[in-house]
């Protein structure tokens, strides 16, 4: 009777783990919703059967799975001619204390003497319309950058990649190559302390928030959806964790730092073509839809973080303690300069922790629509980590 009950109750766990996956897969609803959301999801981590309020996405980084973080492979020179090869290595992605660390290393005997990572979830997760919100700590260092960005799900799709950075990528490129198909950063800083024009901090201290967008390839309206903060002298991004947040419906976009708002995008009838104010071929003239190209259901966006050193990123004529060691103009033979130079930025970067982009969590919920979305109660959004914990356990026994 015994090995009967085990062998029932073995058999009613494997059909729930079934069940679950086959909820992700057919993207079927459960329940019944006070508010129904008009977000989009895919991706195996994603989570089906959601209301407005719910979290679809929740990584608190008590384990790194690699399932859920996929990392780029790079050499040196893909975009905007950056010094850092790309690698998965744990010398460089790792997780300590629950907190995710992602940092730049140097190697004397490599090949190429600068490694990083770049995390995304391309296959784990996407979405679109909803809310993203990402706590973390920005890394200090001269010449690292770091960003969070979502783009479009878009494997080799053009990439105007950032210093330490938090952002968002299509998962392909419907209306054409970069910005045709869109960009969100939600947040990009200069690792330097001390990169200054005057007695600007435009390094660590200050942060940007910006929308990519245009008709044709390298035509950016990046001005008209384009957000900056300053911390106050000496505090920085970097000294702090603080909340990076999205939220993006099918009538704006808004950035939010701590939960305030830093800047929002509402296109008018003429969509983000008028807020161009464009005379060339409107790409999105068929879509319909005024938030094209932040639109279609196939315009699905994925989660990058990642840090990058050097490449075109950092003025020329401004100025930082022992100078600048290459030139913007010099191309692919600036990481030589770089190289030859790092007795003025390699101290820089011994500092501990503090080099690191250090990421506490990130959670996405859907929204519903046209209006802002709703944010979880902190006992409701409690409740909903320990239940998520529960499932990530039945997702991992079934990856």
């Amino acid at each position: 009777m015994i090995k009967l009950v085990i062998v029932l109750v073995t058999l009613a766990a494997v059909a729930l783990a079934a069940s679950n996956q086959q909820t992700r897969v057919s993207h079927s609803r459960q329940k019944r919703c006070d508010q129904d959301s008009i977000s989009e999801v895919t991706g195996s981590f994603a989570w089906w059967g959601y209301c407005v309020g719910d979290l679809i996405f929740y990584d608190n980084f008590d384990d790194l799975e690699l399932d859920r973080w996929d990392h780029q492979i790079w050499q040196p020179g893909v975009v905007n001619n950056e010094f850092q090869e790309y690698v998965n290595s744990r010398d460089n992605s790792w997780v300590q204390d629950s907190i995710l660390h992602i940092r730049a290393t140097t190697n004397d005997n490599a090949q190429n003497h600068i490694h990083s990572a770049k995390m995304h979830t391309t296959s784990s997760f996407a979405f679109k319309y909803g809310k993203l919100e990402i706590r973390a700590k920005l890394p200090a260092g001269d010449w690292l950058w770091p960003e969070h960005r979502s783009s479009p799900n878009c494997k080799d799709c053009p990439i105007f990649v950032m210093l330490a950075a938090l952002w968002l990528m299509p998962k392909d490129n419907a209306y054409g190559g970069w910005p045709v198909s869109g960009e969100i950063d939600m947040a990009e800083s200069r690792g330097n302390r001390e990169l200054k024009y005057g007695d600007w901090n435009f390094g660590s201290e200050y942060m940007e928030s910006t929308l990519h967008f245009g008709p044709q390839d390298n035509v950016d309206g990046r001005e008209h959806a384009h957000f900056t903060r300053n911390t106050a002298a000496g505090d920085g991004w970097d000294r702090d964790f603080h909340k990076y947040q999205l939220e993006w419906t099918d009538n704006h976009v808004k950035f939010s730092i701590d939960d305030n708002e830093l800047g929002t995008v509402t296109p008018g009838n003429g969509g983000f073509y008028g807020l161009g104010g464009w005379n060339t071929g409107n790409p999105w003239a068929n879509s319909g839809d005024k938030m094209a190209p932040f639109d279609k259901p196939v315009r699905l966006f994925f989660i990058i973080m990642n840090v990058a050193v050097g490449g075109s990123y950092f003025p020329d004529d401004a100025t930082n303690p022992g100078g600048k060691p290459w030139s913007s103009s010099s191309g692919s033979a600036g990481i030589v300069d770089f190289w030859n130079g790092r007795q003025q930025w390699l101290p820089t970067w011994n500092i501990g922790d503090d080099q690191h982009l250090q990421i506490d969590y990130v959670k996405s919920m859907p929204g519903g629509a046209g209006s802002d979305l709703v944010e979880s109660s902190p006992s409701s959004f409690m409740s909903m980590v320990n239940s998520v914990g529960d499932i990530c356990d039945r997702e991992r026994s079934l990856h």
